[in-house]
């Protein structure tokens, strides 16, 4: 109860007190000094932001906080964003029961990428910007597609305007069923009739005969040679 009235009293004189700004990086030991403790004043507490005493007599997280009881020095371990705001540091004064009360602001320096990393408003930004990346890329797509199915489909038309129209499969199985009906099986040929083959030539001399078929009849020619080169061939043969 004596702290709280104590409390009351330098809150009144509190905003015209210096405020010092100390920065310490995210996840490093942050040291405060209590500016208050001087050679006419001695520490008594520390009063956070939240409205907790870190001092003697009270119940203090001692992993996390640690403090120097004759200088009042405070020593935070991995600093925290949670741990960032004001400390003020109380000392009384030795002649009188007056107080003393100065602030440490700490401020927490954070890494910009880790902050984007954890940061719940960042993610949803990215989840909505791949969203809406996706989502143009299946509209886009969607045009790209329906663009080619109409100019195929307009160079379809110039085609079977060009050569008067396709036949549909109903079409062509029609035409293909007349045509087999049309067409007559293939007969054999007749066998031909046997040749006539020409009488033998009479031994006095030779002959060429032409034809012996019925429908035409043979003709023949002579070829005896005349006696006299006859007769010339056989004695040069005797020489």
């Amino acid at each position: 109860m004596l702290i709280w009235c104590m409390l009351g009293l330098i809150g009144l004189g509190r905003g015209m007190a210096m405020t010092i700004v100390q920065e310490v990086s995210l996840g490093d030991m942050a040291i405060l000094r209590c500016p208050s403790n001087d050679d006419n004043h001695r520490f008594q507490f520390w009063e956070l932001s939240t409205r907790d005493i870190i001092g003697p007599g009270n119940n203090v997280d001692k992993q996390k906080y640690k403090y120097e009881v004759l200088t009042g020095t405070l020593y935070i371990k991995g600093v925290s964003t949670q741990e960032k705001g004001v400390y003020t540091c109380i000392s009384k004064h030795l002649d009188n029961p007056s107080m003393s009360a100065k602030s440490v602001e700490l401020v927490v320096r954070q890494n910009w990428e880790t902050v984007y990393e954890e940061d719940s408003s960042t993610n949803l930004l990215r989840v909505l910007v791949v969203v809406l990346s996706i989502a143009l890329i299946l509209i886009l797509s969607f045009i790209v597609y329906t663009l080619k199915r109409d100019r195929l489909s307009q160079f379809r038309d110039f085609i079977d305007e060009e050569s008067g129209g396709t036949p549909s499969p109903d079409d062509i199985s029609g035409i293909a069923g007349s045509y087999k009906s049309t067409v007559a099986p293939l007969r054999p040929a007749p066998p031909l009739p046997p040749a006539r083959y020409p009488a033998p030539l009479p031994t006095g001399g030779s002959s060429i005969v032409i034809g012996g078929f019925d429908s035409s009849p043979a003709m023949t020619f002579d070829t005896d040679f005349p006696r006299e080169f006859t007769s010339v061939s056989m004695a040069q043969s005797k020489m």
